[in-house]
Parts: C-alpha cells; sequence; structure tokens
C-alpha cells in the first residue's frame, strides 16, 4: 500500500467536477483507491461518497492506494491533484 497526502488549494474544494474526474480515473485503475479526510475515508469509486466528505480549501486528503499498479495510479493522483484541486 503507499499514500499520497495533499492540500486542497482549489478555492471550491473538492465539489461534483473534479469528483466526477476523479472517480474515472478510480475506475480506469487496477488498484483500490480510499480518500481520507480525517477520520473520514472514501471509496474512490462512488462520487457522492468523495462529495459527501464536504473536503474544502486548506484541507488535507490522503489518498491510499493499493494494489497491483499502485506505482502508476500515484502519477495519476499527483498530476489530478496539481490540475485539479
Amino acid at each position: 500500500m503507499k499514500s499520497y497526502d495533499f492540500i486542497v488549494v482549489n478555492g471550491m474544494g473538492f465539489h461534483a467536477r473534479p469528483a466526477g474526474k476523479f472517480t474515472k480515473i478510480a475506475r480506469s485503475c487496477h488498484s483500490s483507491i480510499t480518500v481520507k479526510k480525517g477520520e473520514a475515508c472514501a471509496d474512490a469509486r462512488h462520487v457522492f461518497a468523495l462529495m459527501q466528505m464536504d473536503i474544502r480549501q486548506g484541507d488535507q486528503i490522503i489518498f491510499a492506494v493499493d494494489g497491483s499498479d499502485e506505482d502508476a495510479v500515484l502519477d495519476k493522483i499527483r498530476t489530478f491533484c496539481q490540475e485539479e484541486l
């Protein structure tokens, strides 16, 4: 299992559009991806679960990746965060 920590800089946070884009990324991977904020966590394949986390600007989130393509998935997550969050 590998993880990536990120502090959200987007003023709108992790709202519907980036959540939808991220869900598509998660569904295209073989690894499981969990998004964590504090004690809350969500399966990245479920857009509503991500939106219910109420991730806002300044929040620290952790992406936990577990599976056969962890390294490639982490690269996709880093790129996504830099471009969308």
